[in-house]
């Protein structure tokens, strides 16, 4: 057996072993954010299309890249980048698809 076994009958560190606490950093007072207006919070991001098409590359770049890695140990993350790029591919196409209506 082990004095180890028994945490309540550890000796206490000399003073000399203790580790001196300098200055400890004081807390910082919480501080209350103000809240957003109800419309802020409810504005979607917009995107141009030039942003989107850059975003879908990025995606299927990665995708292309880790496909097996995420297909074999991750199947998961796969998944969720996979939807991430295809809701960006309806995005686009519903841009365009608005774009179209507005000039048509």
């Amino acid at each position: 057996m082990n004095f180890l076994d028994f945490p309540e009958v550890l000796p206490e560190p000399a003073e000399s072993e203790k580790p001196a606490v300098e200055n400890p950093e004081p807390e910082a007072p919480e501080v209350e954010e103000p809240e957003e207006p109800e419309e802020a919070k409810s504005v979607p991001i917009e995107y141009d299309r030039h942003t989107l098409v850059k975003m879908i590359e990025d995606a299927r770049e990665k995708m292309e890249l880790l496909r097996e890695y995420w297909l074999a140990s991750q199947p998961l993350t796969y998944a969720k980048y996979s939807m991430q790029r295809q809701a960006y591919e309806m995005l686009l196409r519903a841009h365009d698809a608005e774009e179209e209506r507005d000039n048509g």
